[in-house]
């Protein structure tokens, strides 16, 4: 049979020719080698492409510098309750999903007592903090006690279970030795404790879920009126005040409700009059139960009743603090602030954020000044707590509350509030989310970059603030408005030093270094050190 034509037949002549190329190849391959081990440069440079063929390194970026002044001055502008700097434990549970991201995986107060050493240890090293414990969940707590009354009425423990209201749960029931866990971990910590009650409890709940309410005329969602005893808030005064007796109390202020106030409620919908009700019966039960005057949040006495413990639009801020704050009787006027807007903003618009937390947005925006001018004016002479504050709300943004760049609105955040004369500053959270201090790790907790600013901030940073600012220098007429606005700075007497300032100092700037030169040192601190 013939052979087909166009079909090529390996010769000998070209078989040798085949292997004659694969040995030149791998003889030139064996040489190279050899060179790139002999080659002092590879031992720079390990497996990367060899000097001589690599793409050359773009050369480094320069940053633009400018030359700013400090003035400090020897003026007390304010001062701040001590401890200052807050930290918060909250109620949710491993089920519950923000932005379709579970965040509060094993991080919840019950959670955590699993880990109680690592949460002793976390809280002594920030020392001198307060500890707050609340959040949305705690409207819908019960503590074990013989007289609770439905709907609070559930078996002791219980754990939350998944609803389809607002809170996305419905209740549970603690029993009063996790109390005891909570307050034995204040105490031998020297925290002062900021219990959240329930705003809830001898209330009713109507039909039906509890959504969101965009109109003036909503539903309450839960008719009635708070009692002590239907949900066993009595039970856990009457343990508070035995702690007290017996010299290991650290329940240091009381709140009742997490944001149920109007159409901003989340549990509930309730008129100031409604909250302030509320807060006058939990004044005579605190009185009734506890003696002394508490003069600071780290004193001994009656506990503060603080509240109502709400973030509400800037339209309805004011109306609602003055009506509640004339009729309820308290010792702080407590309120919510998120201005970085909704954790689930992390993903379409990081960037937009972070310009927002280092760019010409930073630093805080007017919204800030307005919530606060617009609770101070509802307040009186009444002070101001801060007993939420994430930055960005529904468990904060995924690596943006959790980053390095989130000290920036946060010791931000900080200094402003403390120059308005906010008495108590609560970051949330210690534990959990996206904007907690620490996340937790099997049995560990690992700090994230924010735990350092609130321990640097607590050490040092006393509660008598000082008038700091930052000036550009080419405006030589001292009384002339000069601030640079991306830079701030914020000087406080220091903790422990008697004579000497403690100071922050924050650039916003990303492609501007700034060199900064303290005015007239010596005649303001007097020969005392500067932090």
């Amino acid at each position: 049979m013939g052979r087909p034509h166009g079909v090529a037949v390996a010769t000998p002549r070209m078989v040798i020719a085949v292997v004659a190329t694969l040995i030149t190849c791998l003889a030139l391959l064996a040489t190279q080698l050899e060179f790139d081990h002999r080659d002092p440069h590879e031992t720079i440079h390990h497996n990367r492409p060899h000097p001589r063929h690599a793409t050359p390194r773009p050369r480094p970026m320069r940053v633009k510098g400018e030359n700013v002044l400090l003035k400090i001055q020897n003026k007390l502008v304010a001062t701040t309750d001590a401890p200052y700097v807050c930290v918060s434990l909250d109620w949710w549970p491993d089920e519950k999903v923000d932005w379709s991201h579970h965040t509060w995986n094993a991080s919840s107060v019950v959670a955590l007592q699993e880990v109680r050493t690592e949460l002793k240890r976390a809280l002594a090293s920030l020392h001198p903090v307060a500890l707050r414990v609340g959040g949305t969940l705690q409207d819908l707590v019960a503590y074990d006690s013989e007289d609770r009354a439905s709907p609070f009425d559930m078996s002791c423990p219980s754990s939350f279970r998944p609803a389809g209201d607002r809170a996305a749960f419905e209740g549970a029931c603690v029993t009063l030795d996790l109390y005891d866990a909570i307050e034995t971990l204040a105490y031998d910590t020297k925290t002062p404790l900021v219990f959240g009650l329930s705003g809830l409890h001898g209330r009713v709940r109507e039909e039906g879920a509890c959504p969101k309410c965009d109109s003036k005329n909503c539903d309450k969602c839960w008719t009635g009126r708070w009692s002590a005893t239907s949900g066993g808030a009595r039970s856990l005064l009457q343990r508070a005040a035995f702690h007290a007796k017996r010299g290991r109390g650290a329940l240091a202020a009381v709140s009742l409700g997490n944001e149920l106030c109007g159409q901003g409620g989340i549990a509930a919908h309730l008129s100031p009059a409604e909250l302030a009700a509320d807060f006058r019966r939990l004044r005579v039960e605190i009185d009734a139960l506890f003696e002394g005057t508490r003069t600071s949040i780290s004193s001994k006495g009656r506990p503060y009743v603080v509240g109502p413990d709400c973030q509400l639009p800037l339209e309805r801020a004011y109306d609602f603090y003055s009506n509640f704050e004339k009729e309820a009787n308290v010792d702080a006027l407590a309120f919510h602030l998120y201005w970085l807007g909704a954790g689930k903003l992390w993903r379409p618009f990081k960037k937009k954020l972070f310009d927002k937390i280092l760019g010409s947005a930073w630093p805080l925006g007017r919204g800030f000044y307005a919530f606060v001018n617009a609770y101070t004016k509802a307040s009186r002479d009444t002070p101001l707590w801060i007993t939420e504050a994430g930055g960005m709300y529904g468990s904060g943004g995924i690596n943006v509350t959790s980053s390095f760049a989130s000290a920036f609105w946060y010791l931000d955040e900080l200094g402003e509030s403390a120059k308005k004369s906010i008495q108590v500053h609560c970051r949330q959270a210690l534990v959990g989310g996206h904007y907690g201090l620490t996340r937790r790790l099997g049995d560990r907790l690992v700090p994230r970059p924010d735990y350092f600013a609130t321990k640097l901030w607590a050490a040092v940073m006393g509660p008598r603030v000082l008038s700091a600012q930052i000036r550009d220098p080419s405006i030589e007429d001292a009384y002339a408005p000069a601030p640079v606005a991306d830079c701030r700075a914020y000087a406080h007497c220091h903790r422990t030093q008697i004579g000497d300032v403690s100071l922050v100092v924050l650039n916003g700037a990303s492609r501007v270094a700034r060199r900064v030169a303290l005015a007239g040192a010596r005649p303001v601190f007097g020969g005392g050190r500067l932090y």
